[in-house]
């Protein structure tokens, strides 16, 4: 009997600490963000993405899940110009992912639909939704142009909401507030920053294995993001010849929701387990690979992103994963990318367009860096190859590009010797 009181009490505290190395931020919860770039109705395109900065701390139980000046990540679900509905301007918006630290969490929030009217001079007005709501965006064209960027937008806006704002397009400034609600459960590690940047880091590559659970929540996040495109788009696969489109559509829903309930369960289960429930997923993934083609193109390099995770688990459960044929990578967009500097530690070095950033992780930081960069990283997926050419450490292709994480490739270089080394890679696509 004591072996067992003993056992039970051991279970219990490493299932406790392993609690407390995660948090949950409940459905409905608000995600407030300041937009990091401009949006105006006229220049931007459905389906286009942005960026945004967590305007402060997510907590759940008293812990910050992601701090204040966290990257997120958005997308527009639809951008109408003036004169295409009823004459009047319309753009919708979401949140895909949040980055913290070195992880981009999948995040699913309520669409937020704003529609301009010329005729509004002052305060904006609800559409479809009680103005006592108070969902108002609140201070609008207040002697400026677009939403008054001290005024969340959304703020109070219940579910099915138009919000109104005046002007002949819906435009914001970079520095706009918005404030959305989060449409499920959102799970985020609550590791240390050493376990988030282990000494061998990375999402596995194509075709490498890792945790199950890892790979079942970005699985889903990116299966919710191609359903939720799929279905802003609902009406042009109808219009298809055949019943393609339509086949299409219930497959990437069906898909989409077995990777939420797969997501749940590798959680919650054993690893045998989810043995089943992983191959109805990469059936339903064949399925969906002998569609794509044969439906929009544009869609053909958002599945090659849930395609990869769908290699990642058939590969961890051993399963026989096999598409159709072997989508083709876009012709176009090739290009390349060369860095240089002297490492004295640890950092990544991330590439989002004609953006370089550097992270540093320990020790010395970099210095002397330089960098060609021909072209911009293109704002879709791509495959990037690494190539190597100085460094006496590590140099590893630690994330490739997916909407997921607004398109954006990671490298990690590390120096653990004395003194610093000069550094050099090259990425192409």
């Amino acid at each position: 009997m004591k072996k067992t009181t003993c056992g039970l009490a051991v279970v219990f505290l490493l299932v406790s600490g392993y609690a407390a190395q995660r948090g949950v931020l409940r459905e409905g919860s608000s995600v407030t963000v300041r937009l990091s770039e401009r949006l105006d109705s006229n220049k931007n395109k459905t389906d286009d993405q942005f960026q945004a900065i967590l305007d402060s701390d997510l907590v759940s139980d008293g812990r910050a899940l992601a701090r204040a000046g966290s990257t997120a990540f958005g997308r527009l679900v639809e951008v109408q110009p003036s004169g295409r509905v009823s004459g009047r301007a319309r753009m919708s918006l979401t949140l895909t992912a949040i980055q913290v630290d070195a992880r981009v969490v999948p995040i699913e929030t309520r669409t937020l639909t704003v529609e301009a009217d010329p005729s509004k001079k002052k305060d904006a007005a609800v559409i479809g939704g009680s103005s006592a709501l108070g969902a108002i965006i609140g201070a609008i064209a207040g002697g400026g142009k677009g939403a008054a960027i001290g005024a969340a937008v959304g703020a109070a806006a219940g579910t099915g909401t138009v919000l109104v704002m005046p002007g002949k397009e819906v435009e914001f400034e970079a520095e706009q507030k918005f404030s959305f609600t989060t449409a499920r459960d959102v799970t985020f590690d609550q590791r240390s920053t050493r376990d988030v940047y282990p000494d061998r880091p990375g999402i596995p590559r194509r075709g490498e294995p890792g945790r199950v659970e890892d790979i079942a929540r970005e699985l889903n996040g990116r299966a919710q993001q191609l359903w939720e495109m799929v279905r802003s788009r609902r009406e042009s696969l109808r219009r298809l010849p055949g019943d393609d489109g339509t086949v299409f559509y219930s497959a990437v829903g069906d898909f989409a929701r077995l990777a939420r309930t797969f997501e749940a369960d590798a959680r919650n289960s054993r690893r045998e387990s989810l043995r089943e429930s992983a191959g109805s997923l990469v059936s339903s993934a064949e399925k969906i690979s002998g569609l794509v083609d044969r439906v929009k193109p544009r869609f053909r390099d958002d599945w090659r992103s849930v395609e990869d995770q769908v290699v990642r688990l058939s590969d961890s459960f051993n399963l026989d994963y096999r598409p159709s044929r072997e989508l083709a990578r876009s012709e176009s967009g090739h290009g390349s990318f060369r860095w240089r500097g002297r490492v004295d530690g640890s950092d990544y070095i991330e590439l989002r367009g004609d953006r370089v950033t550097i992270r540093h992780v320990q020790a010395g930081a970099i210095t002397g860096a330089t960098y060609d960069l021909p072209s911009p990283l293109p704002g879709r997926g791509v495959t990037v190859r690494l190539n190597r050419l100085a460094g006496r450490g590590k140099v590893e292709l630690y994330q490739q590009p997916s909407a997921a994480n607004d398109y954006t490739v990671i490298v990690y270089v590390q120096d653990e010797a004395g003194g610093n080394d000069l550094y050099e890679f090259e990425l192409i696509w």
